[in-house]
């Protein structure tokens, strides 16, 4: 058998082998049996298939118009349709793939095209499938939010029963009286802070509740106690008894003052002097 030995620089080297990991890629993509050959098996294929010198150019014209570059285009085309597949193929197997309840639809198609952008990159693909890629993934995802109502997760549920708890507490703010609804729309406000925090009531559709009620019982918001507030006040003033007063211990007198006290009382009465 002869040999034949060639002698390549390391840039044309570093090509070939290039080209050969993405041959063995792709073909590994397109047909899951594919098992891949030698690299002098590789190398061996091309100089067979080659009836020119091996240059940098004959090589890529070679790789253009061959079984190589069927298999890349074909790879490159059905790409974005196998990845819309994987994901809605994912739904049956229990799998979702979601986006933020907060985005727009421009934020969620700019985050694809980001998304798009590193996948290609880091599989060294063209770049043209970044777009068609970007629309399968905005067409792939669900909202959190529709999608935890389908599912009736904890934390739905929840929201869901807050969001009962604040229409209830709203009915009976209307129909209250006074005192009790005052109580009541304590209660509606802290029940209001917690949906927003939840999700179960926006922070504009919790204006508009505290706006509703700020027209239909303006007396609930005003600070100055009413004519029935100042009456109960009345009432307990009245109703309440007075402590007593604790009595206050008598002062002891200063020390000089008892002393010369006791010498008085001890003293024995004097006789009268006599002349």
């Amino acid at each position: 058998m002869s040999r034949i030995s060639l002698t390549l620089s390391d840039i044309a080297l570093a090509d070939l082998k290039k080209d050969f990991d993405a041959f063995v890629r792709i073909s590994a993509a397109v047909d899951r049996h594919f098992t891949p050959p030698p690299f002098d098996d590789f190398l061996r294929a091309r100089l067979l298939d080659s009836t020119v010198p091996l240059t940098e150019a004959a090589v890529a014209q070679l790789l253009a118009g061959g079984h190589y570059a069927w298999a890349k285009r074909t790879f490159d085309k059905q790409f974005p349709d196998v990845v819309s597949i994987i994901l809605n193929q994912a739904r049956q197997h229990g799998f979702y793939f979601v986006s933020r309840p907060e985005w727009t639809r421009e934020d969620m198609s700019r985050q694809a095209s980001r998304w798009a952008e590193g996948i290609v990159r880091e599989a060294k693909g063209e770049e043209r499938i970044v777009e068609s890629l970007a629309g399968q993934i905005v067409s792939s995802a669900q909202d959190l939010r529709a999608l935890e109502a389908s599912l009736q997760t904890p934390a739905w549920r929840a929201a869901s029963v807050l969001r009962e708890r604040v229409f209830d507490a709203k009915r009976s703010v209307e129909t209250a009286r006074s005192l009790q609804a005052r109580e009541r729309l304590g209660e509606l406000r802290a029940l209001l802070d917690l949906a927003v925090i939840y999700g179960s009531v926006g922070a504009q559709e919790a204006e508009q509740i505290l706006d509703y009620l700020r027209v239909l019982r303006p007396e609930l918001f005003n600070d100055d106690p009413g004519i029935f507030e100042r009456l109960a006040a009345w009432l307990r003033r009245l109703l309440t008894p007075d402590l007593p007063r604790p009595a206050v211990a008598p002062q002891a007198p200063p020390s000089g003052m008892a002393t010369d006290a006791s010498r008085q009382h001890s003293d024995p009465l004097q006789p009268p002097l006599t002349r």
